[in-house]
């Protein structure tokens, strides 16, 4: 399972043995943003952020991520030999400010 978590702007796996391998994520009415992936021969994290440069990481995007204003981006990722898909909603300013996750980790304040 992985969530996203809101304060930090990255993708989180709920169990931190997991090592996050790929994120594709894409504007839900207009297409493909970017992906970020692991690359050969690096162990990975349970964290990829998405506003500053991962280690071990390498992507069709500059950091940090891009996202419109007040649009849903749906982010696919692969963790292991499990994928997952969440959606996300950005503000005005273009600022991830919520996630829909039904099978997320993290508990909102």
């Amino acid at each position: 399972r992985l969530d996203f978590d809101l304060s930090q702007n990255a993708l989180v796996a709920c169990n931190k043995r997991l090592k996050i391998r790929r994120i594709d994520i894409t504007e839900k009415e207009g297409g493909g943003l970017c992906n970020v992936y692991l690359k050969q021969n690096h162990e990975g994290s349970y964290v990829v952020y998405l506003n500053r440069e991962n280690q071990g990481y390498d992507g069709s995007c500059a950091y940090p991520i891009r996202f419109k204003p007040n649009k849903e981006y749906i982010i696919s990722s692969v963790s292991g030999d499990s994928s997952l898909e969440m959606s996300v909603f950005t503000n005005r300013e273009g600022r991830i400010d919520s996630v829909s996750n039904q099978l997320g980790c993290l508990k909102e304040d």
